[in-house]
């Protein structure tokens, strides 16, 4: 889904400098904002499909029991 809107993007940046009515500019800078909002989705999307793998390891409990006493 990122390269076509990296497509999308740099056609629509492109039209941005190539043109000077300023109807066309606001409705060119809506699509442009609308196009990098799809790519953050996109981003999100693939950074919470990614697998991750739990981290475990042995814990000292001994310092967090003593800490806890002393309250």
């Amino acid at each position: 889904m990122n390269t076509p809107l990296a497509v999308l993007n740099g056609s629509i940046e492109k039209l941005i400098e190539t043109t000077q009515d300023p109807h066309a500019l606001e409705r060119l800078d809506r699509m442009q904002r609308v196009a990098q909002r799809l790519r953050r989705i996109s981003e999100s999307l693939v950074d919470f499909a990614k697998v991750r793998k739990d981290l475990m390891e042995p814990v000292s409990v001994r310092p967090v029991i003593e800490e806890a006493g002393a309250w």
